[in-house]
């Protein structure tokens, strides 16, 4: 009996193996944005950016897949999708749709600037990627999700992890953005130049919680001292339209502001300059964000973030020279 029950039990998880790698058990759905261009006429200005894309695991029973712009209905009929296509013609669960994702709109009250208050948890942007059958019944549906405060809603599980325990999503790069498309000759360069298509205040809004700023002195800019790095290359920031480095600490300033729990790592990159420069840019940071700056002597990588909490601020500065870090309790990383 021993015997048999065993045997029965190696059939199980064989089957649930089988489930899982099929994704029949779990019917698992992703939309992610695509970081290409496509012309819309040829080789014209024209073009699609931020295209929203599909890709999902195979579903039983599946006959048709949709891209809504509402929750999709348990019925079919009740709701006309942006685009359908037949789950037997793209068997590798991948589709990518001529449907834009927009800039800075976010639900719940988290539009940059917005004075309405925030709705804190996860929330849907108004696009689902729905999964019917033959009979137009809902098998599944997921949609694009903002995360703007996944560690408070995390709390409970994440408060005895140290910082350095944490997976933490970031960006590289970060502060080099252009929500334009750049129509000169350069074009080519600003591919391996702008690595971000959404400002910082989006970064954070979509969960990223390490912003990467290189920095270097900028002589001729009047309006500010400092602005973020692109190449090495001097030609390159001309085709660039990057935010002031004061401008990013405004957008992570207003960000705390609203969520008031969640812990952001500031990675400030050395630039090349005088001492006194490194000195004058950290000062502009604790201008801007002092009172949002976790004290060197008290927080660590090993704390954990419950210590962080309890100090009441959530912004850990990093920075990458020790000569500049000592005296102004910067964290070095």
């Amino acid at each position: 009996m021993g015997r048999v029950a065993a045997m029965m039990l190696l059939l199980l998880l064989q089957l649930c193996a089988v489930l899982v790698h099929t994704g029949y058990a779990f019917p698992n759905v992703t939309m992610p944005v695509s970081s290409l261009k496509r012309p819309l006429d040829g080789e014209g200005p024209n073009v699609i950016q931020r295209q929203v894309e599909m890709a999902w695991q195979p579903v039983p029973d599946a006959e048709w897949l949709g891209l809504f712009n509402v929750s999709p209905p348990q019925k079919a009929q009740d709701a006309a999708p942006l685009v359908r296509w037949s789950a037997s013609e793209h068997p590798g669960g991948c589709f990518r749709a001529n449907v834009t994702l927009p800039r800075q709109e976010y639900p719940n009250g988290w539009n940059k600037g917005s004075e309405d208050e925030p709705v804190e948890g996860d929330a849907c942007m108004p696009f689902w990627l729905a999964i019917y059958d033959k009979n137009d019944e809902l098998l599944h549906s997921d949609c694009i999700k903002i995360r703007p405060t996944w560690m408070a809603d995390h709390r409970e599980e994440l408060e005895n992890l140290t910082v350095a325990d944490l997976f933490i999503p970031g960006t590289n790069g970060s502060d080099t953005y252009n929500g334009s498309v750049m129509e000169n000759t350069s074009e080519r360069h600003g591919c391996y130049v702008l690595t971000q298509d959404t400002d910082v205040w989006g970064q954070l809004v979509h969960g990223i919680r390490y912003i990467d700023i290189d920095v270097r002195d900028h002589p001729g800019n009047k309006t500010t001292t400092y602005a973020p790095a692109t190449q090495d290359d001097d030609g390159y920031r001309q085709i660039v339209n990057v935010d002031a480095v004061r401008d990013i600490l405004e957008e992570i300033k207003a960000y705390l502001k609203k969520a008031h729990s969640e812990i952001i790592v500031l990675d400030i990159h050395d630039f090349e300059g005088p001492a006194g420069n490194r000195c004058l840019l950290l000062s502009m940071v604790y201008s801007v964000l002092g009172h949002f700056i976790s004290p060197f002597n008290s927080v660590s990588y090993n704390s954990t973030l419950a210590e962080v909490w309890k100090t009441g601020v959530n912004l850990i500065v990093t920075y990458n020279n020790p000569e500049t870090m000592e005296g102004l309790r910067v964290p070095p990383i």
